[in-house]
């Protein structure tokens, strides 16, 4: 199993402080932000299966956040963990 698999498998609360999106954008800054972090801070939540980091590079699948209001909204609701809210309010946010 990759490392990016065990990662997006643990909660949250169980990664270093350093790899949280929150965190590290409050010390460090907003650009300091990767695509899938800055979309993590807007998804919020994960799923039991996959935490909010894999969910986000899950759904963008290496594009960057300004290719995200390209992706459809059928293949959205695909990803189990986006339902129609988080679909929709993540394309009024890019």
């Amino acid at each position: 199993m990759g490392f990016k698999k065990v990662l997006y498998r643990k909660k949250i609360k169980e990664l270093p402080e350093e790899l949280l999106p929150r965190e590290k954008a409050l010390k460090y800054g907003i650009e300091s932000l990767s695509d899938v972090e800055l979309l993590a801070l807007l998804l919020g939540q994960g799923t039991k299966e996959m935490n909010v980091l894999g969910l986000a590079d899950r759904i963008l699948q290496g594009k960057s956040l300004e290719n995200l209001k390209s992706i459809k909204l059928e293949d959205l609701l695909k990803i189990k963990g986006v339902g129609k809210a988080k679909s929709s309010s993540n394309n009024c946010n890019i």
